[in-house]
């Protein structure tokens, strides 16, 4: 099963794979579709936010240990996305991840697409796959995602150093035709 994006971080690619694994016409994968021992190897770049109760917001179900190491934020387990990111990533983020449940659709975002990005170092190359979920009634439960990002020296370990990537988006039609 091929990607529709230039994956370059393994990790990735696996959650990718298995996530695609399940996707079927008219149902996304589910969070319990999600078998942790399927992905083991991509645990700690994975991260999981759970659409709220008031179906407009997110908030961090899951974060694996780079993700936390990244972030500099191991309690941020249970945290709206509004107190985890600055005001200007927050709403575009939850744009974005509001459309990939809404559309539906998969968001990549990688070093490839930013210029400014491509011309950094070889050992600062962020990549992000954001892929939605359903619950078990059927209805929107949140993204899971996996970020594979350079982690920043000591010096360099503040909000401006993570950024959000340039999305590529694909819609869940467009996977379900290749």
């Amino acid at each position: 099963m091929t990607s529709p994006f230039l994956i370059d971080d393994q990790r990735i690619l696996l959650l990718w794979t298995h996530w695609r694994s399940s996707l079927k016409p008219g149902r996304l994968p589910r969070r319990e579709d999600i078998d942790p021992i399927a992905v083991k190897s991509a645990l700690p770049i994975i991260w999981i936010y759970r659409l709220d109760d008031s179906g407009r917001d997110f908030y961090c179900a899951l974060a694996g240990d780079e993700i936390m190491s990244a972030w500099g934020r191991p309690g941020m387990i249970g945290m709206p996305i509004s107190q985890l990111f600055p005001t200007s990533i927050y709403h575009s983020l939850r744009s974005r991840w509001l459309e990939l449940l809404d559309r539906p659709a998969v968001m990549h975002g990688s070093a490839r697409y930013n210029q400014h990005w491509a011309e950094t170092s070889s050992k600062d190359r962020p990549e992000r796959l954001s892929l939605p979920l359903d619950g078990p009634d059927g209805r929107p439960y949140g993204v899971i995602g996996a970020t594979s990002y350079h982690q920043p020296e000591a010096a360099e370990a503040d909000e401006s150093s993570i950024r959000l990537l340039p999305p590529r988006v694909v819609g869940i039609d467009e996977l379900l035709r290749a």
